[in-house]
């Protein structure tokens, strides 16, 4: 009887949409993911400032305000998705978790490399190598510029896949 006790628990706590409800979670979903591209989108720019050369004094700062916007919004859908406890949002959470770590961590590195790069300060590591160290230069932005880039596809990819499941299932 305990068995079956937990399995009515775990029922009751994902529940199944109506047509109303199901779409309302995609407008506010949608919007979510509206407010997400546009701050990522600024993001990129600043990064392409940076990755190119064009960095002005203010360009770091403006890097750094998008991405703890980015943060926040991204937090906001997170509890969204979290307090919805449908499977829907549960793969949506999932999906939106690996991809914010991977952005977050990027843009962090990218923040890290071009304070480094401005205030010409090395790890104790690059000292040993200097002969690499402009190549590492060149290739850290190119990587970064590639990852950051790559990731966004790979994300907007599994989102496009997960909505269209969506859309089937009803």
């Amino acid at each position: 009887m305990d068995s079956a006790g937990t399995v009515d628990d775990s029922k009751q706590r994902e529940h199944t949409m109506t047509e109303k409800r199901l779409e309302l979670f995609h407008t506010t979903m949608d919007t979510h993911i509206t407010t997400l591209k546009r701050v990522s989108s600024k993001i990129y720019e600043h990064r392409v400032k940076i990755t190119s050369g064009q960095m002005d004094p203010g360009t770091l700062d403006l890097l750094k305000q998008s991405l703890e916007k980015y943060i926040k919004k991204s937090d906001d859908y997170i509890s969204f998705l979290t307090h919805t406890k449908t499977t829907e949002a549960t793969s949506e959470l999932e999906e939106h978790a690996k991809f914010r770590e991977d952005f977050v961590y990027k843009v962090e590195g990218l923040i890290r490399s071009s304070i480094a790069e401005t205030t010409g300060f090395r790890p104790k590591s690059s000292l040993k190598e200097p002969s690499v160290k402009s190549h590492n230069k060149t290739s850290k932005k190119s990587l970064s510029k590639a990852s950051l880039r790559s990731s966004t596809v790979q994300y907007c990819d599994k989102r496009q896949r997960f909505l269209q499941k969506l859309h089937v299932r009803n």
